[in-house]
């Protein structure tokens, strides 16, 4: 659904607007990388680009964007979502709160290595 449309929808709660507005967010995002990606590095008259191939690239970038954010994507909706819900007072509509980007246990403040401070010389 588009997002004017969105917005204005009394027949859609705020988790799904929130949800789909982080999803869309992210499929922006992707869109951008894929575009990037696609880019040619050396110039030739082999990747000379047509308006066909133009097109067919585009809706390519637009519907594999779609689909990895319907997928569960980079993560960034997920964390988008959270971060609005919580500003907006709603619930995310996924209960569990975002993980963090590394998976690495959080280290005791007891067994961390003292700061390095320079000497008085």
């Amino acid at each position: 659904m588009p997002l004017e449309q969105l917005a204005g929808s009394h027949a859609v709660s705020q988790k799904d607007k929130v949800a789909e507005l982080s999803r869309q967010f992210e499929a922006v995002l992707v869109r951008q990388i894929l575009n990037d990606a696609q880019k040619p590095l050396v110039k030739s008259k082999y990747n000379q680009e047509s308006s066909a191939s133009s097109i067919h690239r585009d809706l390519t970038v637009n519907e594999m964007a779609d689909q990895i954010t319907r997928s569960g994507g980079l993560g960034f909706a997920r964390q988008l979502q959270h971060d609005l819900a919580r500003q907006t007072k709603t619930e995310p509509t996924d209960s569990s709160p975002p993980q963090p980007a590394t998976s690495h246990p959080a280290t005791p403040a007891a067994t961390r290595l003292p700061r390095w401070k320079p000497s008085n010389a």
